[in-house]
């Protein structure tokens, strides 16, 4: 029996599409191998103006045996952050959405996971959205990410997510307030937006809605059981050439049904800021420190700037007269620093190591990136090899140049 508590309306399913025939029929078909709690479940495939004609045929000629399908097709191209607005919007008609961009493909329990976490969420004014996505890269870091059980089905992180999204009238009603006196300096100059989103284009909604969680101190909700993945298919708008590096594990079709179990955000041993950087209270209080007095910075990508408005820095660039020195050796990365096993001495030069240390103390903006890799993968051969090519194709497209000379 699925642990699932009726909603008065069921969250309408929104799919957005534009280029991708083939993304869009996979993703329809995943649609309907899914479980669902009635057969009177609402999908809308919205097309924007300039969809290819392969793409509005396999939105017409698709067959949703789960429910009703309305075909929405566009003179007008809204382009995608527009797009996805417009999708949040229909809340307003819906009571709660699910949006699900053309290049995913859903779990078989996607649905019944949204309407949960929906359900619990629902008057949270700290949680303003809901991922079906789980994260295994840091893309700002570079990184591969892990995050630490909870003990729940969810953790906290203020980064929303876009592949594979979930939202209630009032959650997507309190950004949309901000958003109309919204700009784009505003946002591109928030300094705790990471660097890798400030340089998307304009037609990033994301960024946006980090630069809004990060001023209202609220986050996404992500599972630990991913129930979308991203193919990430060649023609997508921010992802022209397509990429498997987004790609994360599914449950078994043929598993029994999920159960969920959730936590408030006060409630929860996990949270992550907006820089995927651990941000819960048993790190602070590991230090007897508080958030207004130690900046998390484990990847060291955040800037010299931000890391001196607070007095202490925890972070992986190089620092003099360090407080405390933790080793990369336990996973994931926090653990390194709640467990006091972790602990070593500090070494000579740059090398692979957390220091606790005044901020005013650190030497170097740069980071340990080979090291870190080399924590994060668990065969660091890969990394050998990756820039032994990496080199030589480096030394190859100088040796072009030099020829066509």
């Amino acid at each position: 029996m699925l642990n699932l508590e009726k909603f008065q309306t069921y969250p309408v399913i929104i799919v957005p599409a534009y280029q991708r025939a083939d993304s869009l029929h996979r993703l329809l078909m995943s649609l309907n191998n899914a479980a669902y709690p009635t057969k009177e479940i609402q999908l809308i495939i919205s097309t924007d103006g300039g969809a290819s004609e392969d793409v509005i045929d396999v939105a017409e000629t698709f067959h949703f045996s789960h429910g009703n399908k309305h075909v929405i097709k566009r003179e007008e191209n809204l382009g995608l952050r527009k797009h996805i607005i417009w999708c949040g919007d229909q809340t307003e008609t819906y009571d709660s959405v699910i949006v699900l961009e053309d290049d995913l493909y859903v779990d078989r329990y996607y649905y019944h996971y949204a309407v949960n976490a929906l359900k619990f969420y629902e008057n949270d004014e700290r949680v303003s959205g809901i991922s079906l996505y789980a994260k295994r890269v840091n893309m700002a870091a570079r990184l591969g990410f892990e995050p630490m059980n909870n003990g729940y089905s969810a953790y906290f992180m203020q980064t929303p997510s876009s592949w594979g999204q979930a939202w209630t009238k009032k959650q997507w009603a309190d950004f949309k307030e901000w958003y109309r006196t919204a700009d784009l300096d505003t946002v591109t100059n928030n300094p705790r937006l990471p660097a890798v989103l400030k340089r998307w284009p304009d037609t990033s909604w994301l960024k946006y809605f980090a630069v809004y969680m990060i001023e209202k101190d609220n986050y996404f909700i992500y599972p630990y059981l991913s129930y979308t993945t991203n193919c990430a298919d060649a023609g997508g708008v921010h992802m022209p050439e397509g990429t498997q590096m987004y790609q994360v594990p599914l449950g078994a079709y043929n598993r029994p049904p999920d159960k969920f179990s959730f936590c408030k955000p006060d409630e929860s041993a996990v949270l992550y800021d907006s820089f995927m950087e651990p941000a819960a209270e048993e790190i602070y209080q590991r230090f007897d420190l508080s958030p207004n007095d130690l900046e998390i910075d484990l990847h060291g990508i955040k800037s010299l700037s931000l890391l001196e408005k607070k007095k202490y820095v925890l972070t992986s660039k190089k620092c003099h007269d360090p407080i405390e020195v933790f080793r990369l050796g336990f996973k994931p990365i926090e653990k390194i620093i709640l467990d006091p096993e972790a602990s070593y001495e500090p070494s000579s030069g740059y090398s692979d190591y957390i220091f606790l240390a005044e901020s005013d103390n650190i030497e170097s903006e740069k980071r340990p990136f080979y090291h870190q890799m080399n924590y994060y993968s668990y065969y660091q051969t890969e990394n050998r090899y990756f820039y032994r090519r990496y080199i030589l194709h480096l030394i190859q497209k100088l040796m072009n140049k030099v020829w066509k000379l």
